[in-house]
């Protein structure tokens, strides 16, 4: 049984008026029962909720178990309605594009009874959407003008305007820069170039963060390549890229970050960044996969540290190299003892647990100053620079080899 659920319906009726969303409906439909195999049942139960009656391709006496291959036909059949629903519906000169939320059950693995069944592909359902907003969306609160904004994001996983730009990860003492973050930015055709936390959350909710992921990564590999026989990488210890909790589960994520360990010419210097909420999903999922970056001589960061709920037994449990300190930590610390001393703990804490920390977001000279006081050796923000082009990127990592080294002559 799969349940199914349009996601940003309500922004169409909302938009382009209930005529427009009941053609959308029909046209929902239509492309349902064309996957449709004889046998399979699809209905609407009301808004813009189908239910999926499928039967298995295996008699139930094959299918008792979890690990059995109900896993690969679930995931199968959620591609196959998500590929059907893909192109966009002209309405009212307007290329609406479509996703839905999928959650199936398979009978007598998740349950035994139709009732219980439903239970679990609604259940099923709503933390896939749940997962797919859990980074929050855009703040543009103009409907129209954020129907047009979906259309623009989902038209560009075809032409791929993205770039990828580095941040600078700064040694405190020597003020070398000695990493970078890996960051994705969006050339809009209407806005300009946008950054991450303006179009992430979306990208997720329309199904295009695997595509993100993979592009970043697969991009990250050819920068790699390139600085490698620049001798850019001779001068840093950490290249960090975002995996999104989603993203942790992309299948051959474990390859393509390989493959990016390898262009650089030393594993240790990928450190792979996940968030609170990536842990937080599945927590020994998460492990699994995060062991086995590490096995195979990557770094493991956790991002925005305390902002999440992460405890000490999990931070001790968890494969952690690098420990991000989230900018809101920052915000406070100027005139306030109590902030510093909250800071100041972070450092010992990551320093106890064998980590490395890095301060995020720090925007001018007297959080700079802070952080230094503090004990921390390594930050990245604004004050420190901004995200920047690869080339740009490689240029001011040599020129500040070239200063430290003229320094010290």
């Amino acid at each position: 049984m799969c349940s199914l659920d349009l996601d940003k319906f309500k922004l169409v009726n909302d938009t382009l008026g209930h005529a427009a969303g009941d053609t959308l409906l029909e046209e929902m439909a239509a492309r349902l029962r064309g996957i449709l195999r004889e046998g399979d049942v699809v209905a609407r139960v009301g808004g813009d909720e189908f239910l999926m009656l499928l039967p298995a391709s295996h008699p139930p006496d094959e299918v008792a178990t979890p690990d059995s291959e109900t896993d690969g036909e679930e995931a199968a059949i959620a591609t196959r309605i998500r590929d059907a629903l893909e192109p966009p519906v002209r309405l009212r000169d307007t290329d609406v594009y479509v996703s839905a939320s999928v959650g199936t059950a398979v009978f007598p693995t998740d349950a035994t009874d139709i009732d219980a069944l439903l239970r679990v592909a609604d259940a099923k359902m709503y933390r896939s959407k749940r997962g797919r907003s859990a980074i929050g969306v855009i703040e543009d609160r103009d409907a129209t003008a954020e129907l047009e904004l979906t259309s623009r994001l989902r038209a560009s996983a075809k032409s791929q305007p993205w770039e990828l730009h580095f941040q600078p990860i700064v040694e405190l003492v020597t003020g070398r820069t000695v990493g970078a973050e890996a960051l994705v930015r969006w050339n809009d055709p209407s806005h300009g170039l946008r950054t991450a936390s303006e179009f992430l959350g979306l990208a997720e909710e329309l199904d295009l963060g695997d595509d993100l992921t993979r592009w970043v990564i697969d991009e990250l590999g050819d920068v790699a390549s390139s600085w490698h026989e620049d001798g850019v990488l001779d001068a840093l210890t950490m290249i960090t890229v975002n995996v999104s909790p989603r993203g942790l589960w992309q299948p051959g994520l474990t390859d393509r970050l390989r493959n990016v360990a390898e262009c650089l010419g030393r594993r240790d210097l990928l450190v792979v960044e996940v968030t609170e909420a990536a842990l937080s999903m599945d927590a020994a999922r998460a492990r699994d996969v995060l062991l086995t970056l590490r096995e195979d001589g990557m770094l493991i960061a956790l991002d925005d540290f305390g902002t999440g709920y992460s405890s000490l037994a999990r931070l001790r449990a968890l494969p952690i190299d690098v420990l991000k300190i989230d900018r809101s930590f920052l915000d406070g610390l100027i005139g306030d003892a109590e902030a510093r001393r909250v800071l100041r703990s972070i450092v010992r804490l990551a320093a106890g647990l064998g980590m490395v920390a890095v301060a995020e977001g720090v925007e001018d000279r007297e959080q700079l100053d802070a952080v230094v006081d503090e004990g921390c050796t390594l930050a990245q923000g604004y004050h420190l620079g901004k995200a920047m082009a690869a080339e740009r990127f490689a240029a001011r990592v040599l020129e500040s080899n070239r200063e430290v080294v003229s320094a010290r002559r």
